[in-house]
């Protein structure tokens, strides 16, 4: 029986203008200017399965703020972004470097730098705010490529956000350990484009070795995903699609 996973991590996801206070949020319904489309984190909603995105509002210069996952969004209003705290989630609200200039180790997203920069390594080993990011360039952290981009783990390289059906590798999210896979967990990733969760088969027994007891691991097989021995030679790890 799966065991309970808990809270990984806080996804938020910046969209379009529109949108009122908590209201439903995706791809296609926006939220409004000083607000950001954030994936629901409380205990009552995961439970019932009420997960999903709402609009919530966007933090001033000074104020505390959490790091989104999703490094298309800003939590922070204005010329500033979300700076981090140490090794924490939890920042606060700073103003954006500017060009040529050193920037935080792991900063999230391209909101830490002035517009058209972001914060990329540079020869010396450290990150500086500089040019680049577009489709195709060489990346190592969702920080390296733009607004609207993800850096592909398997080319190395930025590619463009998937869009609604496309296929996704289900990365981090909310679960209750209850029922299948997909009633157990809304699934976030950075493939998919902003306002988009990952979706898992209605009838997977799993997404990934979280959802598996002991040494097994989780596997597509001829019967679907399944959690099988930690050994088992060429196991695929199961894939969704993105949707609301």
């Amino acid at each position: 029986m799966a065991r309970w996973v808990g809270w990984i991590a806080a996804v938020a996801v910046l969209v379009a203008c529109g949108g009122e206070p908590d209201e439903a949020c995706d791809s296609a319904v926006g939220c409004g200017e000083e607000q950001y489309c954030d994936l629901q984190m409380d205990f009552g909603a995961a439970l019932s399965g009420d997960v999903g995105y709402r609009c919530k509002a966007r933090f001033a210069l000074g104020a505390a703020c959490l790091q989104p996952a999703d490094h298309d969004a800003n939590p922070c209003l204005g010329d500033a972004y979300c700076g981090g705290n140490g090794n924490t989630a939890s920042g606060t609200c700073r103003p954006r470097v500017g060009d040529g200039a050193t920037c935080p180790e792991g900063a999230q997203g391209p909101f830490a730098c002035s517009a058209g920069r972001l914060c990329v390594a540079t020869d010396d080993g450290s990150r500086a705010c500089l040019p680049g990011g577009d489709a195709g360039a060489t990346c190592f952290l969702p920080s390296d490529c733009g607004v609207g981009l993800f850096c592909d783990d398997a080319t190395g390289t930025c590619g463009a956000r998937r869009a609604d059906g496309s296929e996704c590798t289900p990365e981090i999210g909310i679960c209750t350990g209850q029922g299948t896979a997909s009633e157990r967990c809304v699934r976030f990733s950075k493939q998919c484009a902003a306002g988009l969760a990952c979706h898992v088969a209605d009838d997977a027994e799993c997404v990934d070795r979280w959802d598996c007891e002991g040494q097994e691991q989780c596997c597509v097989t001829a019967s679907g995903p399944a959690c099988v021995a930690d050994d088992t030679p060429d196991c695929r790890e199961p894939t969704g699609t993105c949707g609301p």
